[in-house]
């Protein structure tokens, strides 16, 4: 059973130079940029949504975000100057940073940014000036089942609870998001994995997504394929959360199973949707 709770009060282009891009996307304003591992900035128009991009280091094993792109990001400059939602599906430090996070609040004073219990508090405690944007942070945290729903500026946000595994991660909240924006659902899925519970909340709100950003063993992992392609059924998806190098060997293996999915591994590659 799924629950919606409307919270009010937020909400998103241009280029920097040394992008690539994925493909042509000439007149359409709906694109993802890829940021780095699973970070995407999403746009429509002037409204854009920021999920999972503000990190520095990250883990070893991935790409963090180029310094470069990073400075433009994080003092709020073209294509992230209208960002008016900053999300973070959990706090690994491969999808979020206390100080990334808080330095771009305060350079955007028109962003609200939403995450869980854990990756507030680290926010609160170990990046400098929380009081400044102290009333634009929100806590959110769906039970298992159901979901939450926030909207402003003509950008809706489905929030639920997806299981980041077992053993080592089995207390770590991660989110879900389905972002409504430009008349199409973009699902992104942060570190969820492929099991009972995340199948359960997925299929409760998520079936006929126009785009699906998933970390790319959903495309080469059998029960990935079934939820995808028997489910799921999205128009697009974005195959991402490469280990450093992997892309090019992994891909050729997502292109068996999913020859259409996008690829994306480079810092600045544009997608349509």
């Amino acid at each position: 059973m799924s629950v919606a709770v409307l919270l009010s009060g937020l909400f998103l282009r241009t280029a920097f130079a040394g992008e690539s891009v994925v493909e042509k996307t000439g007149a359409n304003n709906n694109t993802i940029r890829y940021i780095a591992n699973m970070g995407v900035l999403i746009t429509s128009g002037d409204k854009s949504v920021l999920i999972d991009a503000l990190f520095r280091r990250g883990e070893k094993a991935y790409d963090s975000v180029d310094e470069k792109t990073r400075e433009v990001m994080e003092v709020a400059r073209p294509p992230f100057d209208k960002v008016k939602i900053a999300l973070a599906t959990h706090f690994h430090k491969e999808h979020f940073d206390p100080m990334s996070v808080s330095r771009f609040m305060r350079r955007n004073p028109a962003a609200m940014f939403f995450s869980t219990e854990a990756a507030v508090e680290l926010l609160q405690s170990d990046a400098a000036g929380f009081d400044q944007y102290r009333d634009r942070v929100r806590t959110i945290e769906p039970q298992e089942d159901s979901s939450i729903e926030f909207s402003h500026g003509g950008v809706s946000v489905d929030v639920l609870r997806l299981s980041h595994g077992g053993a080592l991660f089995a207390d770590v909240v991660n989110l879900g998001f389905v972002v409504h924006i430009g008349g199409k659902r973009i699902l992104h899925v942060g570190d969820g994995v492929l099991n009972e519970k995340t199948f359960s909340a997925i299929e409760s709100i998520a079936p006929g997504v126009d785009v699906a950003c998933v970390p790319f063993h959903w495309l080469t992992n059998y029960d990935g394929q079934v939820l995808l392609k028997k489910k799921l059924k999205p128009k697009k998806i974005i195959a991402l959360h490469f280990a450093t190098g992997e892309a090019e060997p992994r891909g050729r293996v997502i292109r068996k199973y999913f020859p259409d999915a996008v690829i994306m591994s480079h810092a600045g590659e544009t997608t349509s949707f």
